[in-house]
């Protein structure tokens, strides 16, 4: 391939091998807004002895932006040749949408096979907290899938990410956003957004979504991961439960116990309802003004 390092000993076959093989197989998506819990459950998730799920995939709010606008830019030097040699050329084939989906398709499942290669596990996984606004997509280009949608109060979701971006980039943070009470707008509106888009994809897919609540998962672990192994249609015995909480508690992945804060770790803090020692009044309100139906259905107020 001009200017593309040459590979060898390519395989094409042992490639479209794992793709078929891929397509026959269990697999779910993680998803929620920013800071609901996700990398929680994702960790949960992996360590069960059927399931593969690491890391961020990023396919729908990156490999498929990235795939679309490459078609496009093909497509368009097509129709510039065409153009300047007039009938002198004839017409060479464009990407069409369904050309695009099988790309994706195709490019998607490549890397969650080889996610999964080596592993023996037979069930996949991904999580990427955006998956909530693509559910439609994932769900067009792999029909059998499951989704695992994590919520957490908004208000919760707002102070963690609050301070997950002081830890990350704090002189960026306090430029773009200049004070939490600003902040916590634009988490309230990407979560509802988020919860919306949730609604609208279980409207007509019920049995393909499930519902995690933070909330609950930190205050009874076991009772909320075997009814999530339940809807993954993958063994729930203590023996497995054991398994994925034993690695996967707050003390285990941060050395703390809950509510014992490091504002230098991923794993901030730990506990349900911090949001009372940060939010304003004024913000609490415009916050229940935006979000407060859709917190109602689901319990937060």
């Amino acid at each position: 391939m001009s200017g593309v390092q040459t590979v060898v000993g390519f395989d094409f076959d042992r490639l479209h091998a794992q793709v078929q093989a891929l397509r026959h197989k269990p697999i779910f998506f993680i998803a929620g807004a920013a800071k609901s819990g996700t990398t929680w459950v994702q960790m949960l998730l992996d360590l069960h002895p059927d399931i593969r799920c690491s890391g961020e995939g990023h396919l729908t709010d990156s490999l498929a932006i990235l795939l679309t606008e490459l078609v496009q830019r093909q497509n368009q030097k097509l129709d510039d040749v065409s153009t300047m040699l007039r009938e002198a050329n004839p017409t060479f084939p464009r990407f069409s949408k369904e050309h695009l989906y099988y790309i994706f398709t195709v490019a998607a499942s490549t890397l969650l096979a080889d996610s999964a290669r080596d592993s023996g596990k037979s069930v996949i996984g991904e999580k990427t907290p955006d998956n909530i606004l693509n559910l439609r997509l994932l769900k067009t280009v792999f029909p059998q899938a499951r989704f695992v949608h994590v919520i957490r109060d908004v208000r919760d979701c707002i102070v963690s990410a609050w301070f997950h971006n002081l830890r990350l980039n704090p002189e960026q943070s306090q430029r773009l956003d200049a004070t939490l009470d600003e902040f916590a707008l634009l988490v309230a509106d990407g979560w509802r957004d988020s919860i919306e888009a949730h609604l609208n994809f279980a409207a007509q897919n019920s049995d393909a979504i499930m519902t995690l609540r933070y909330e609950d998962l930190s205050t009874d672990p076991r009772s909320s991961l075997r009814r999530t192994l339940e809807f993954l249609h993958v063994t729930n015995s203590d023996a497995a439960l054991d398994a994925c909480l034993g690695g996967s508690d707050f003390h285990t992945l941060s050395g703390r116990k809950n509510g014992a804060e490091d504002p230098a770790s991923f794993f901030r803090k730990g506990i349900v309802g911090d949001w009372r020692n940060h939010l304003s009044g004024r913000t609490h309100t415009e916050i229940l003004r935006r979000c407060g139906e859709l917190m109602r259905q689901f319990g937060y107020y």
